[in-house]
C-alpha cells in the first residue's frame, strides 16, 4: 500500500513480456498496467509508459503536483547481442519538474557470473546514451543554486519488480510510445525536445565520472546481476542464521512490535531483521556486512569502475536471486545457482540548499544536527553507514505525512546543503510468484 504523501510512483518491471515482434501490446503488460491504475487509484495520473522488449517502465503522478512537472522524455537503449537485441538494455523516463531535473532508468543487465565487465560497459552505455539523449536546456550548467520556490518535499517510491506475477513484458514502437501519456504529459512532452537517436553500435571506453552527470537527480534500478564471490554455502550459512534468529524472538515475544507494526500498516513482508534481539542482530549485520563486501556491484563502485557519485541503502534483506518459484528456497535445479542481491536501486543526488526565508533560524544544537545529517554523520547509533556502502544516506522507516512534513521543516536549515534526493526506506518484498524477489525505495525530493 502506498503511504498518503507519496507524489510519485515509478514502477520497473524486467521480462516482462517475451521479446519477439509484436504490433499490439501483449497481455501480460496490459495486466500489469490494470493492477498498476487499481492500486494507484484515480488520484494518480500516468504521465509516461514506455517498453522495449522485456523491460517497462511506468511513471505516475498524483494530479495535485501534475502541474509542477514542465516536461518529460523517455530513452530507451538496447544492449543484447551487437546492442540490437532488446532481451537486455534500459528504458528511462526523465521528468523536468520545478526546474529539477530527474531521470529514472530501469535497467536489465548482462546475466552470470563471470560477465562483470560486460555489466560494467553495459551500465556506463546506458549512462551516455541516456544523459546525452535529454534536452539541453534541461541539463545546462546552473550558475548559484536553485531556489525552492515554496519547501515543497515530494516522496518518490520507486518499485522494482523483476518478474513478480507472471504477467508479463511487452514490445512497443517508439512512436506509439505517446499513447499511453496523459493529455497534461502529452502537452510536456510535446513541448520537449525530442531524444536525438544513438548509435546501437556504440560502445563507452571510460567510466562515467561524477562531474559528467549533468541532471540534478539519478535514480538507477532494475536486474543490475551483479554476484557475489563467495561459495553459496557460505551465503546461505548467514542466511539461515538470520531466519533461525529472527524466528527464536518471534515465538518468545508473541507481542507485534512496534516495527511490525508499521509493515502491517504497509503492506511490507520484509521481515528479516524483524524479530532479531537488537545485540544479536548488531552482530548478524556485521557479518552480512562483511559478505557485501565480495559483492560484485560493491567491489566495482569500490574499484571506481560504476556508479560514482550513486549512493545505495544498506541493505538488510535477504538475497534476491535465484528462488524456486512459488517457495522461499534457493535454487534447487540443476545448476545450482549461488544466491545474490541482484536486483538494486541505487541513486546519485546534487546538493542543494534551502533559503533562509522559507525556515525560521533554528537553534544552535538543531543546526548542528542538521549539519551532521547532511554530513552524514549523524549519532544514532542506528543510522551509521555499513561498511558495504560508505556514501549511502541514512534509511529511516516510514512516517505519517505530518511527521513527514515536520521532519521537513526541521531538516530544512538556511544554508545547509541538501540532497536533491533523499532516501527514506530501502527494502525486498517476500513475492513467490517469480525466481527474483522485488525490490523497492522510498525517497524525498528536496526541489
Amino acid at each position: 500500500k502506498l503511504h498518503q504523501s507519496d507524489d510519485i510512483v515509478v514502477f520497473g518491471i524486467q521480462e516482462c513480456e517475451d521479446i519477439r515482434p509484436r504490433r499490439n501490446e501483449g497481455h501480460r503488460s496490459r495486466k500489469w498496467r490494470s493492477l498498476q491504475s487499481r492500486l494507484l487509484g484515480r488520484s494518480f495520473r500516468c504521465m509516461a509508459r514506455h517498453k522495449m522488449g522485456g523491460l517497462l517502465i511506468a511513471v505516475y503522478v498524483k494530479k495535485s503536483v501534475m502541474k509542477e512537472v514542465e516536461g518529460l522524455q523517455v530513452v530507451d537503449v538496447a544492449c543484447g547481442v551487437g546492442n540490437v537485441l532488446s532481451n537486455k538494455g534500459a528504458v528511462s523516463v526523465v521528468l523536468r519538474i520545478r526546474d529539477k531535473t530527474v531521470a529514472f532508468i530501469n535497467s536489465h543487465l548482462a546475466a552470470h557470473q563471470k560477465y562483470v565487465k560486460k555489466r560494467n560497459a553495459d551500465y556506463n552505455r546506458k549512462m551516455e546514451v541516456v544523459l546525452e539523449s535529454i534536452n539541453p536546456e534541461w541539463t545546462s550548467p546552473k550558475k548559484g543554486l536553485k531556489k525552492n520556490l515554496d519547501g515543497a518535499d515530494y516522496h518518490i517510491p520507486v518499485i522494482g519488480l523483476e518478474r513478480p506475477l507472471k504477467l508479463g513484458r511487452t514490445v512497443s514502437p517508439l512512436k506509439q510510445m505517446t499513447s499511453s501519456l496523459s493529455k497534461q504529459s502529452k502537452k510536456a512532452y510535446k513541448t520537449a525536445s525530442s531524444a536525438p537517436s544513438h548509435k546501437r553500435d556504440s560502445t563507452v571506453s571510460h567510466s562515467l565520472k561524477e562531474n559528467e552527470i549533468p541532471v540534478d537527480a539519478v535514480v538507477f534500478f532494475g536486474d543490475l546481476n551483479y554476484r557475489v564471490e563467495q561459495p553459496r554455502a557460505v551465503i546461505e550459512r548467514l542466511h539461515k542464521q538470520i531466519i533461525k534468529s529472527s524466528t527464536t524472538n518471534k515465538k518468545a515475544s508473541p507481542q507485534p512490535t512496534v516495527n511490525e507494526q508499521i509493515l502491517n500498516k504497509t503492506d511490507v513482508q520484509n521481515t528479516y531483521f524483524l524479530h532479531t534481539a537488537p545485540a544479536e542482530r548488531a552482530l548478524l549485520e556485521k557479518k552480512l556486512d562483511r559478505l557485501l563486501r565480495f559483492d560484485q556491484l560493491n567491489q566495482q563502485r569500490r574499484f571506481g569502475k560504476v556508479f560514482q557519485g550513486f549512493q545505495e541503502g544498506n541493505i538488510r534483506f535477504p538475497p534476491t536471486y535465484k528462488y524456486n518459484k512459488g517457495a522461499d528456497r534457493f535454487d534447487t535445479s540443476e545448476k545450482q545457482r549461488c544466491p545474490a542481491w541482484t536486483d538494486r536501486i541505487l541513486f546519485y543526488s546534487k546538493p542543494v540548499v534551502v533559503p533562509s526565508s522559507q525556515t525560521s533560524p533554528p537553534s544552535r544544537s538543531e543546526m548542528n544536527s542538521a549539519q551532521k545529517l547532511s554530513a552524514g554523520l549523524d549519532d544514532d547509533p542506528e543510522s551509521l553507514v555499513s561498511a558495504q556502502s560508505k556514501n549511502s544516506l541514512d534509511v529511516t522507516p516510514l512516517v505519517s505525512e505530518k511527521e513527514s512534513q515536520g521532519e521537513s521543516r526541521e531538516r530544512s536549515t538556511p544554508g545547509v546543503p541538501k540532497a536533491v534526493v533523499e532516501l527514506l526506506d530501502y527494502y525486498s518484498v517476500d513475492a513467490r510468484t517469480s525466481d527474483h524477489r522485488p525490490v523497492c525505495a522510498t525517497f524525498r525530493l528536496h526541489l
